[in-house]
Formats: structure tokens, C-alpha cells, sequence
């Protein structure tokens, strides 16, 4: 067994440890009558402390059982060490060894995968528990690469904000799992030598990249066979666990992290996943996890996470661990299938694990030269008299009294005088970053291969007996109504996911007006109750009560923005703007309450919709990097004309469409022509039904697919909302994704270095260029000025909407040169918006969808208070004309 190192930049302890020690290494006064964990003491030899007395006069070399389950050496690389032990043997030599019955080679062919025998002064005794019962060893394994969906940190300092804040690092979650022993798990990771598990595969398979040459022998659907774990099967199953991230997030209220591997909000730390990437010397048992800090990570050539900057004590997110140990905050922590230190399989995707309290933050120098700061964390169970249900299958059961005496030694730093305990085996390190001795012993970095203290792990915390754990780990949208709010089924708890009560897996909310739990065989539905809602009901304060004669324009715009002369013919009040790119505009149509409240108008339209059984909205499932489905954040179905931004399938005709999607056709119908004046306004043949409920928002995109006409309408109905308008990065910028300059790009109205731009695109243009110095100029340009392709483009326009407004954006480059995102602030509302589909670009048997029976809907000609503004004989003659034209199209 190695010994410990002595430090000589420990300071004198209250206590010694030997007779010769003047490290002093202090223990707490209850740990003096430790209980016996059979574990045997080594005994230091004489050359040893010879050698240790002559260097370090003043330093004793205390020495205690290294917790680890294999061997291993400084002397070998790991390379060497593997490439011996796929090195075939001599014949002659394997003869040999089979006529002796050599230990090694009856090992070797056993488990074939065991780590080739070393030196045996490293020899590790493996502890046992109370009762005497020797522990299983197993072998923590190197991580590998991290899922690329999840970034791997996020600063809480701009998410706080958010309801829905993301953050951190990969955590775990919450876990009762008493554990009164030392754990056998194999201790010894490093960043260059650690015995392998062969890698997981991921649940849900990737969509394969496109490819004209069909792969050999493809699994059904281009799933690859799954490598054997060879952990055992789990002592228990968790309560709740998801098959997707995105399912993850919306159910449960501790853990809405989709991209990192912490949540944090307000400086707390709610729940932690702990998945593939886990840093460097990880750990984990049924009680304690040994995780690192998120952030500062990037993919090396293999595609494994490395360290690539400094964590920084002060962040928020660290801090945010520091305040739940002091305060005995606890969190939730969730294991991900990826996870190789858990002592069992990991049966699904994502699986909550428990309630764990912050024990310990310390910071620690990885990386190839070790120059890179990271902080760990170690994380305690809060129940330790429950048996963990990831526990190995025919492990003993905890102890009813956990052992709370046990302490890791520790010291003060001689230069910054604060004190650390002795995490490692081998040696004290000064843990505070700051310190010009930090992570250093006797002025030289400690050695890479570091075995976790087994006092330090057998260390357990009392919680405070009066603390209550602050939620339910199990919690569902089924007991949100409390008999007195109708509008619960509609808000922010009644749309996101569902803990099933039969299975435990988190559903998202994927229909309009029920959960459907999502496991093969379990059948399990939720019918939501939803109670017809008037206009009143849906709105957020200041929006109670609406206008009942000419409304009054909210809308803001950019200086860039043009604005016409307002209109009051056809509806209560039009507002005309042109965009910076002439023959764009953008058109505002506000309603009052005399509009809505007219026969077949926005009152009827919006109160017949929500029980309209025909409307079939559900969320659709897009592109997406998350593990698992990915839905959007709104409801939809498609009526008329097919549109490529949704299945063929699922869009459904006019004529199996309710009778209110065609009034509200004809209605846009009218105001898309009022806005296109040119005399060649298409009409529209596609209408798009959008729900959403309170929290629901469709973010930035673009109508621009090549089947659509210039003009695009949409109505609102029911809660208010906010539309923006902005020119797009691409444009703004001139920088591609990927961050390069394009000078082809044109340079807009309104972009970002226009003047700059211009120039550099005259010069490029120049036969006679010189691309070096073209380079260094555009270079020059826009590192002076910080702008990178992520820069977003200042708003142009924002429209507050509310129930009956509507909206027509109309131009060539509309959508190609700028976006527009939705935004809902009330409880309930819905979006139609009217497209015209090209027919040429749509195979001619579906085209029939978009026709549909002239005698369904009401005709709309515009909403005029005063009889005498209306002309009669050019309404008259409009309708005669469309009556002939329908006549000829049905004969």
C-alpha cells in the first residue's frame, strides 16, 4: 500500500498523530473512538521513514488504507500498459504458463477485460461492513465523450430572470440511501489511466445522416446493438424517470436545465444531473456523489470533454453550491444513462434519484499538465436509513444508526492559513484556489493517479432533524385544481408534463386536451377538464376591458421604420409601416369591441373553437438536439392547402375543417387585399391554427419556404400577445454560423458596419485583390468592434395584440431577409394565420384540400359602424362577381 505523502505546507495541528509527526493533521475530538472498519493499517518501512525523516525533518508520514479495488503504478503509462496486454503472447511462453497453472494468465482468461497485475506494494485491503460482510469491488470507469446535446455550463446570472432557468454543470438527483460502510467502488480515476466499462448506448438513437449508400446489415430502425453492462441490476426503481430531456424539464419542478447539467435559481441549487460527463476522479455509492462543476469544458479530438479554462470560485453557480451547504438547502439529483460510476444499470434515460445535501466544495487542479482549476462538489444523501433503489441488487441493507464520528483529517495552509481536509489518500493539499500553495506538495504538483481518503468517504452529516424537504419528489399536474379557478387547466402547470401514477415516467403534454402516458402497455390517460372561457377570463391586467371606439396604437418602432397615413375604412383603426427594404410592409389592424361582438366575429369564432372537437390541436415534434421526443411550445394543426412545416398527413382540408377557419379565411382574405395594393394579392389557401396556453410562446422563425406568396395574415383570438420584428443575425451581421465573412452577402438598411461593410465588398470586387489583405481588414473591422455572428439585430417593430387585431406582413423579401416571433401574455389564445400555398408546388392530389364549400363561413367585406361609409353597389358588384366565379369553378 503507498503511503502518504508529507506535506510541508501544513502547519502544526491541535493534535499529532505520531510521536514523530509534525504535520499534524487535526481530527476532530469525536473521531477518537472510531469504530473498527477491519480495514488493516501498513506499516511503514524502514527506509521509508528514513528517507522521509533525512527530507522533511519536520513532517510525519501518516499512512491509512487506500479505498481502491485494483492496482496500479507511475512507473507504467497506461498506454504501455495497455499495448503489453493486446501484445499476443510468445507461444512458448503461454505453454509455460499453462503447464504452471500461473495465477496471472487463469485471471486474465477469466475476465478479460481486468486490469493487468502490477506492483503488489500497492495492494489495496478491501473493507467490510458492521456486520462483517466483505463488500463487492467494482471499477469506476472513465468517462467518455459528453452528449452533445448539453452544454455544459450556463451561467445563472442572465437565466435568473427566467422562470425557466437553466444552468450549471451535470448533476444527479435526489437520493434516500443510507450507507454506513466503506463502498468498495474502485476509487482511482485520472485523466490518462483508468480501467474502462465498455460504453453505454444511448437509448434513443440519432437519426442517421443522409446518405445514397444503404448501410450493411442495418438494424431495425438504424438501432445499433446495445454493449452488455456489466453492472448489476438495480436493488429497487426510481420513482420517476424520463425517456427525453425536454419530458424531464416540464414535469418535475426541481430540475428545468435543458442544456446543462444544474438548475439554480436565486443563488440556490435545486437539482443536479449527474450523466456521462462527470470530470475528472468521479464518484459514486448509494449515499455520496462525487461530481465537478459545469462549464469551461471543450471536446478534444476523440471527443471527450476536457477542461479548457479555470473555474472561477465567485461564479454564481458555484456559489449557488456553497449556499446550499450552509444553509442545509437540498436538491434533487437526477443520474443519466450515461453515468458509469453508479453502482447499478441505470434503467432508463433520466432517473430521479433522491434528496442529497452539499457536503463539501473544493477546488483542485486537472487537465494533461494539471494547470486547469476545478471545483468539485461531494453531495450526501439526506435519508441514510432508506435503501437507495440504485443500489446493487443483494447488497446489505443500511444501518439503522448511521456512524456520524467518522472525520478526514485536516490542516491549515501554511501561506493562506485556511483549512482543508485531506480529500486524497496520498497526500494534504492546500483546496483554496488562491493560494500560491494551492494543489501543491512541497512546491511540486501532486502525482496525477490520486486515490479518494476512505475517512473521507465514510464521513456522514447529520441533517437537521426540523427541516423538511421543500417538495415532493413525485408531483403531477393532477392535483393542480383547487374547485375555485376555471382557468387552471389553461395555465402554466395544466400544459407541461405529467408524472404517470401507474409507471412513474414524465410525459409532456402533447395533445390539446389530455395526457397520454407514453409507455408501451400502460395506457394510462388524463382527461383535462376545460371550461369554456369568455375573452375577460383570458386577459392579464390592463387588458380587462376593450376598446369600444377607436382603439389606441401601442405599436413602437425603429427610427429606420416608415409609417404611413393610419386608415379607418373596413375596421377601427389600420396602421401601414415600411420596413428599411423598400416594397416590404407590415400592416396593423385593430379591433374594438363592436368588431368582435358582430355575428360570425372574433367573440364567436374564439368561444366556438375551444370546444370544437374537429380543431385537433396537438404539439408537433421538430428538429432538436435534446436526448429524447422534442415537442414545441405551442399547439397547432393545419387546414387547407398542405404546408411544408408540417407532415402531409396532418394537415386537414377545408372541408373537414370547422366552419370558424373559414370565416376567419375570408376575413384575412379581405385584410391581406387591403394591405396589397397592387391589384395581384393572391388569396389565401392554407390557414395555420396555433394554441397556446399561459407560458406558451413561439419563438424567432421565418415564413420564407419557396411554396408561399408574398403575403402572409394572421388573426388573434382571445388573450393578448406581442409581435416583434427584426432583421435577421445573418443579414445584420454579414458573419455565416460559422462565424466567416460572406461578401457576396448584401448590406442592408439597418445592418450592423454598413459603411465598413461596403467598403470591404468594393475591394473584394476588385480584380486585383489582395485576399491577404482583404482577410486582415475584415478581421481588423469586426474584432474592433466585438460584433460575432451570434449578435442579434435590434428590434423594428413590436405590436401589442390583442382579441381581434390583425396583422398582414407583405413583401418579396419579407421573410427572407427578416423574423418575427409571438409572444402570449394571457391564459388562452389562439393564432390563425393565412398562407398562400403555390399549387405548382404541391403534388395535384392533395390540392383538393384547400377547397372547400362556398356556402361555410361568413363573407367578410370589412366591419363599418356607420351604414352610410359602406359603398353598396361596389359590395354588391364584388359579390356578384365571386358568386359567378364560384359557379364556374363548381360547374
Amino acid at each position: 500500500m503507498s503511503s502518504v505523502v508529507p506535506n510541508e505546507n501544513a502547519v502544526v495541528a491541535e493534535k499529532e498523530v505520531s510521536p514523530d509527526s509534525s504535520l499534524n493533521l487535526r481530527r476532530s475530538k469525536r473521531a477518537t473512538n472510531r469504530p473498527d472498519y477491519s480495514m488493516k493499517q501498513p506499516v511503514a518501512s524502514a527506509e521509508s521513514s528514513k528517507s522521509s525523516d533525512n527530507n522533511h525533518a519536520s513532517t510525519s508520514v501518516i499512512r491509512q488504507p487506500a479505498v481502491t479495488a485494483f492496482e496500479n503504478t507511475s512507473k507504467v503509462s497506461p498506454a504501455k500498459r495497455k499495448m503489453a496486454a493486446s501484445k499476443p503472447m510468445p507461444r512458448t511462453a503461454a505453454k509455460r504458463q499453462r503447464k504452471e497453472g500461473s495465477p496471472a494468465s487463469a485471471s486474465t482468461s477469466a475476465n478479460p477485460s481486468s486490469s493487468p497485475p502490477l506492483s503488489t506494494s500497492m495492494a489495496t485491503t478491501i473493507g467490510k461492513d458492521r456486520s462483517g460482510a466483505q463488500e463487492p469491488s467494482s471499477t469506476i470507469a472513465k468517462l467518455g465523450s459528453k452528449d452533445d446535446t448539453e452544454s455544459d455550463y450556463e451561467d445563472t446570472e442572465d437565466l435568473e430572470e427566467q422562470e425557466d432557468s437553466f444552468e450549471l454543470t451535470e448533476s444527479s438527483d435526489r437520493t434516500d440511501m443510507p450507507h454506513d460502510r466503506t463502498s468498495s467502488t474502485d476509487l482511482t480515476t485520472s485523466d490518462q489511466s483508468t480501467t474502462q466499462l465498455p460504453p453505454a448506448k444511448a437509448t434513443t438513437p440519432r437519426k442517421p445522416r443522409a446518405t445514397t449508400r444503404q448501410p450493411k446489415r442495418a438494424e431495425p430502425n438504424n438501432q445499433v446493438k446495445k454493449t452488455i453492462d456489466p453492472r448489476p441490476k438495480p436493488y429497487g426503481r426510481p420513482l420517476v424517470w424520463a425517456e427525453g430531456r425536454q419530458a424531464l424539464c416540464e414535469t418535475v419542478c426541481y430540475y428545468r436545465a435543458y442544456q446543462s447539467g444544474g438548475y439554480t435559481a436565486g443563488g440556490v441549487v435545486y437539482g443536479q444531473l449527474v450523466d456521462e460527463d462527470t470530470g475528472v476522479r468521479p464518484y459514486m455509492d448509494e449515499d455520496i456523489v462525487i461530481t465537478r462543476a459545469g462549464g469551461a469544458c471543450t471536446r478534444n479530438a476523440t471527443g471527450i470533454m476536457e477542461q479548457a479554462n479555470n473555474h472561477v470560485g465567485e461564479s454564481k453557480a458555484i456559489q449557488s453550491f456553497v449556499n446550499n451547504k450552509k444553509h442545509f438547502y437540498p436538491l434533487v439529483l437526477i443520474i443519466g444513462q450515461g453515468n458509469r460510476q453508479c453502482p447499478s444499470v441505470v434503467p432508463h434515460v433520466y432517473c430521479v434519484m433522491d434528496w442529497f445535501h452539499v457536503t463539501d466544495v473544493w477546488a483542485e487542479m486537472v487537465g494533461k499538465d494539471q494547470d486547469k482549476t476545478c471545483f468539485k462538489y461531494r453531495m450526501e444523501k439526506v435519508f441514510l436509513t432508506n435503501k437507495s433503489w440504485w443500489a446493487a441488487e443483494g447488497t446489505p441493507d443500511p444501518v439503522i444508526e448511521p456512524d456520524y464520528t467518522t472525520e478526514a483529517n485536516s490542516a491549515s495552509c501554511i501561506s493562506c492559513k485556511q483549512s482543508s481536509k485531506q480529500i486524497y489518500q496520498e497526500c494534504w493539499l492546500c483546496l483554496h484556489e488562491k493560494c500560491e500553495k494551492f494543489w501543491e506538495i512541497n512546491g511540486q504538483k501532486p502525482q496525477e493517479q490520486l486515490t479518494f481518503n476512505s475517512e473521507f468517504l465514510k464521513e456522514r452529516t447529520k441533517f437537521p432533524r426540523h427541516m423538511k424537504m421543500p417538495r415532493e419528489i413525485v408531483k403531477d399536474v393532477l392535483d393542480e385544481n383547487d374547485g375555485n379557478d376555471p382557468t387552471y387547466s389553461f395555465d402554466r402547470f395544466g400544459w407541461k408534463g405529467m408524472v404517470c401514477p401507474n409507471c412513474g415516467r414524465c410525459n409532456s403534454r402533447a395533445l390539446w386536451n389530455h395526457w397520454a402516458c407514453e409507455t408501451p402497455n400502460c395506457g394510462f390517460t388524463h382527461q383535462v377538464k376545460q371550461p369554456v372561457l369568455s375573452v375577460r377570463q383570458v386577459y392579464g391586467d390592463g387588458h380587462s376591458e376593450e376598446y369600444t371606439g377607436t382603439p389606441i396604437c401601442l405599436d413602437t418602432l425603429d427610427p429606420l421604420v416608415r409609417v404611413r397615413e393610419s386608415k379607418f375604412e373596413g375596421y377601427p383603426r389600420i396602421e401601414t409601416y415600411e420596413l428599411p427594404i423598400p416594397g416590404n410592409i407590415v400592416a396593423h389592424f385593430l379591433a374594438n369591441k363592436s368588431v368582435n361582438a358582430k355575428t360570425g366575429g372574433p367573440n364567436d369564432m374564439f368561444r366556438r373553437i375551444q370546444t370544437d372537437s374537429r380543431m385537433n390541436l396537438r404539439r408537433s415534434e421538430g428538429a432538436h438536439t435534446l436526448k429524447g421526443p422534442s415537442f414545441s411550445q405551442y399547439f397547432t394543426n393545419n387546414f387547407g392547402m398542405d404546408y411544408k412545416y408540417f407532415i402531409t398527413s396532418t394537415s386537414t382540408s377545408f372541408r373537414d375543417a370547422p366552419d370558424d377557419i373559414v370565416s376567419a379565411l375570408h376575413r384575412m382574405n379581405w385584410a391581406g387585399e387591403k394591405t396589397d395594393e397592387s391589384g395581384r394579392f393572391q388569396e389565401f389557401n392554407e390557414c395555420l391554427a396555433v394554441g397556446y396556453f399561459e407560458g406558451c410562446k413561439m419563438e424567432y422563425h421565418d415564413d420564407g419556404e419557396k411554396e408561399l406568396g408574398p403575403t402572409i395574415a394572421t388573426l388573434s383570438l382571445g388573450g393578448p400577445a406581442v409581435m416583434t420584428i427584426r432583421m435577421k443575425s445573418l443579414y445584420y451581421t454579414g458573419l455565416t454560423s460559422t462565424g466567416a465573412y460572406d461578401p457576396t452577402m448584401p448590406v442592408l438598411p439597418g445592418a450592423a458596419l454598413a459603411r465598413e461593410r461596403q467598403q470591404l465588398n468594393t475591394f473584394y470586387e476588385d480584380k486585383n485583390t489582395d485576399f491577404e489583405k482583404f482577410n486582415k481588414m475584415q478581421k481588423d473591422i469586426y474584432r474592433a468592434t466585438k460584433i460575432t455572428a451570434t449578435k442579434k439585430a435590434p428590434v423594428l417593430i413590436t405590436m401589442p395584440m390583442v382579441h381581434g387585431d390583425i396583422i398582414v406582413m407583405h413583401g418579396a423579401d419579407m421573410q427572407k431577409y427578416y423574423e418575427h416571433k409571438i409572444v402570449p401574455t394571457g391564459k388562452l389564445r389562439f393564432g390563425l394565420t393565412c398562407r398562400h400555398i403555390k399549387p405548382a408546388e404541391i403534388p395535384s392530389e392533395h390540392r383538393w384540400k384547400a377547397e372547400y364549400d362556398p356556402n361555410i363561413g361568413v363573407k367578410y367585406y370589412g366591419d363599418y359602424d356607420d351604414p352610410e361609409e359602406v359603398d353598396i353597389e361596389e359590395a354588391m358588384a364584388a359579390l356578384t362577381m365571386e358568386t359567378a366565379s364560384e359557379d364556374i369553378t363548381m360547374g
